[in-house]
């Protein structure tokens, strides 16, 4: 019953697999669509954005898994009571000055164990960063093109990617 954030930007080359956690029954997938679209799913639920990402240009992507008693803001900082079973999966993307997001309630509680995961996509990874809270998507956008550090709040994961070459992620 945690709340997180996951956030990359993503050059994407051909469509595929982001990143994944967990195992079997309770993965999470985050991907690009074969008709360009973020897609996000948890165990046997799935969801896709409307909007298509483009295709060869740097784009910001996240999911946002909210489980702690409260469903996250779309921005204003309120949140309002949920059940517990009641989880609230998000994810969003970025570009330029376009947004795109899909939101599912009702996801029940994600236990995932196991390791993160990425690849399966054709294309880099860079600032790829995991939260212990569900950030809203304003924060993000004031975050995402903001470097961190080992002091950052609530950053329990970060992995600049920025060594230019390889294609290992060093802890």
């Amino acid at each position: 019953q945690r709340s997180f954030t996951i956030g990359a930007w993503v050059y994407v080359d051909e469509t595929g697999t982001l990143l994944t956690h967990g195992s079997a029954d309770e993965k999470l997938t985050l991907a690009i669509t074969s008709d360009k679209k973020l897609q996000v799913r948890m165990g046997d639920k799935e969801m896709t954005t409307e909007e298509t990402i483009p295709m060869k240009k740097w784009v910001y992507v996240s999911v946002v898994y909210e489980n702690d008693g409260s469903t996250p803001s779309t921005g204003s900082g309120t949140s309002s009571p949920t059940d517990e079973n009641d989880a609230v999966l998000t994810a969003y993307f970025a570009y330029d000055s376009t947004d795109g997001n899909v939101r599912m309630n009702g996801v029940g509680e994600y236990l995932g164990n196991g390791s993160l995961a990425i690849g399966g996509f054709s294309g880099r990874m860079h600032e790829l960063t995991l939260w212990n809270r569900a950030m809203t998507w304003t924060e993000q956008r004031m975050d995402m093109d903001t470097k961190k550090n080992r002091y950052t709040p609530d950053l329990v994961g970060y992995w600049p990617m920025n060594e230019g070459q390889g294609n290992v992620a060093e802890d």
